[in-house]
């Protein structure tokens, strides 16, 4: 298969944008969120990708970016062009709601926590985008560089960490429904979720951070 993505009217917004290849069935977990089995492409030409057949759960492909400008909201369409030699092979897009922002104010406290909060999801599994960012008291992306950490509990129990410096993106994760699921049952037995993301300081890189400054 030949992959090729294309930005006619601002072809330097490419030089941001990667390509996430992501295999549905390759996980560790037995109710997997699909972070694990990704590839990915700093090119936006790929040629000669072989998909290996994966029990019929199919692939995603994922083209996101950071580009350190505010792009137009018109005029800037995104082509994907690809060929294959399988006939039968379909291509569904999946449309995401329009993003929102949240900011709240970090609370100096011992643990070093930014940031704790539940997450819902609905009737259906839901795949999501995060891009979280730390900037100063007047909005502003921090000078210094800081170290933190974003982790996605389960029951209590943590399923997904990531850290970074200053900025942490997570660009695919899929949260599983609870719909129609037991609050408890066996270990190997798929319960109601809970999920719960958190974000920290690591204390012993910045223990100025229990305190508040900038």
């Amino acid at each position: 298969m030949h992959l090729k993505v294309d930005i006619p009217n601002d072809k330097y917004l490419l030089k941001y944008m990667r390509i996430r290849l992501i295999d549905k069935a390759l996980t560790s977990k037995k109710y997997g969120t699909q972070t694990e089995g990704q590839r990915i492409f700093t090119v936006m030409k790929i040629e000669n990708l072989i998909l290996q057949p994966n029990g019929g759960k199919g692939y995603s492909i994922q083209i996101a970016g950071i580009p350190p400008y505010n792009t137009a909201a018109e005029g800037n369409q995104l082509q994907l062009e690809m060929i294959s030699n399988r006939p039968d092979l379909n291509l569904e897009e999946i449309q995401h709601v329009e993003p929102f922002e949240y900011m709240d104010k970090y609370a100096p406290s011992k643990y070093g926590i930014i940031f704790k909060e539940k997450l819902f999801v609905g009737p259906d599994h839901t795949s999501a985008a995060f891009n979280i960012r730390l900037r100063n008291k007047e909005g502003k992306d921090l000078e210094s560089q800081r170290l933190f950490k974003v982790e996605i509990f389960d029951q209590g129990k943590a399923i997904f960490i990531e850290e970074g410096y200053n900025q942490i993106t997570i660009p695919h994760f899929l949260f599983r429904s609870s719909n129609a699921l037991p609050d408890s049952g066996a270990e190997d037995e798929e319960t109601k979720h809970l999920y719960v993301m958190q974000a920290t300081f690591d204390l012993t890189a910045w223990p100025e951070c229990k305190t508040e400054n900038e």
